[in-house]
């Protein structure tokens, strides 16, 4: 009967415990705020929905509902307010006391907002005459809905899981980003593109597991592990780029992205089209002249574009003018200029007593009426006789649009996405492609 007994108290102290255990594991999940989307109007209504209904709650009180749709109504500056399908008031919620709104099966539901899924819980910060929607949600489920977003999901697994690692290091580096707006980082490329639960794919979902808690370190601290789509050969260092050298992002040789998409690009923008994105970025010029690119970094890079102008000359820097002419369009900063001529004006020219003195030549190329038929000339120099003898003309012509012609996509920092792809397919594991584009980092857990 002893031996029962304290057989039961040893099963008794052992599940003590395990719970005590599990709930120190849940106090150290790490949760994040994550907004969603764009801000909301504070005459909106916000729909949302579960299979299982909610719970309101925060740290003092809570409420409860078995409607699977509500609407939250902004009306009021101070509170917003909950309400079923029919319009009946649920809850009325002062914006102050922090509440979040949770499915009632917290664990086996999501919450349903504008078609998209998301886990964790949902909040509201209200911000001068608008709203924020954040949600609420661990830092490894929220990994769950960027990976994929971030990276194909059909990559290599030692590709994912690098992604993994690099997405949760940029996270916990940048856990303060939007925190004077009173949450930690946005759904978007300025943050990580993040797509809640409706993106979640089971190949990323395991890379984010088998990695669960990794994360890259420099001098003890997770490193702000930038990265970008494809390098065009070379990555970029930190300094040319944000002005900042951090020795963990320096520019390395990159094969394994020659040949991924968007390795060779080019883009074609009329003068007036570049002057209108000049001016509505703050710079005013009048006729462009003339780009044309002053330095290039190490990796090859457009350091120091001259804007040149009938009134002005503006010097930029190569990424600022990449952003100018928008980054989706506009890849890299890793091109060169073509320029185009207009071809369709009209060659004027001026007969006076001491023969042809002036002659504006404006097109590219100069065709003149000869016995044997029409003759392409060479617009670099034309020689004119008139009555003084011959007289080399200058021509002037007129370049209508630039092309610019690139490698690689993004800023160049970092891991490059298809590189690793490229790596993993090579036999590379995840540590090997990290410590490939970030120099003297640990991988820790």
């Amino acid at each position: 009967m002893r031996l029962k007994f304290n057989k039961l108290i040893t099963i008794c102290i052992f599940m003590i415990i395990f719970f005590l255990n599990s709930e120190t594991l849940a106090e150290n999940v790490q949760y994040i705020d994550v907004k969603i989307g764009n801000n909301v109007s504070m005459s909106s209504k916000i729909g949302i929905s579960s299979t299982s209904g909610f719970i309101i709650r925060n740290t003092i009180n809570d409420y409860s509902t078995n409607e699977t749709a509500i609407y939250i109504s902004l009306s009021s500056p101070e509170f917003y307010t909950i309400l079923d399908e029919n319009g009946n008031k649920i809850a009325e919620i002062n914006y102050a006391d922090n509440y979040e709104i949770v499915p009632m099966f917290e664990n086996n539901d999501y919450v349903n907002l504008n078609g998209k899924y998301y886990r964790g819980s949902i909040k509201l910060i209200k911000n001068n005459n608008n709203c924020y929607i954040i949600n609420h949600v661990s830092l490894e489920e929220y990994l769950y809905g960027v990976v994929p977003k971030e990276i194909p999901s059909s990559a290599p697994l030692e590709a994912l899981k690098a992604q993994a690692i690099v997405s949760r290091s940029y996270s916990l580096s940048n856990l303060n980003k939007h925190i004077k707006d009173g949450y930690n980082l946005c759904d978007s490329t300025h943050c990580q593109v993040y797509g809640g639960y409706s993106a979640e794919k089971d190949s990323t979902n395991t890379a984010v597991d088998e990695t669960k808690g990794m994360i890259l370190e420099y001098n003890d601290r997770a490193v702000d592990a930038v990265f970008h789509s494809s390098s065009g050969g070379h990555t970029e260092s930190s300094e040319n780029v944000w002005g900042t050298k951090i020795p963990y992002l320096v520019a390395v040789k990159d094969p394994f992205s020659l040949n991924a998409p968007n390795s060779n690009w080019n883009i074609t923008f009329t003068n007036s089209v570049i002057v209108n994105n000049l001016r509505n970025n703050n710079i005013e010029i009048q006729d462009l002249i003339d780009i044309e690119v002053l330095d290039r970094t190490e990796s090859g890079r457009a350091k120091t574009i001259k804007v040149v102008a009938s009134d002005k000359t503006v010097l930029l820097s190569g990424d600022k003018f990449r952003s100018i002419m928008g980054n989706s369009n506009f890849k890299s900063t890793l091109f060169s200029i073509e320029k185009n001529y207009d071809t369709d004006r009209v060659v004027k020219s001026t007969l006076s007593k001491n023969g042809i003195e002036e002659i504006d030549f404006t097109s590219n190329t100069i065709m003149i009426m000869t016995n044997n038929g029409i003759k392409n000339l060479d617009k670099s120099s034309i020689d004119v006789l008139n009555s003084l003898g011959q007289t080399n003309i200058k021509i002037d012509t007129h370049v209508s649009s630039f092309s610019f012609v690139g490698k690689g996509y993004g800023h160049g920092v970092g891991m490059s996405q298809y590189g690793a792809i490229e790596m993993a397919k090579e036999g590379y594991n995840y540590e090997q492609i990290l410590q490939y584009y970030y120099k003297n980092i640990k991988i820790t857990q």
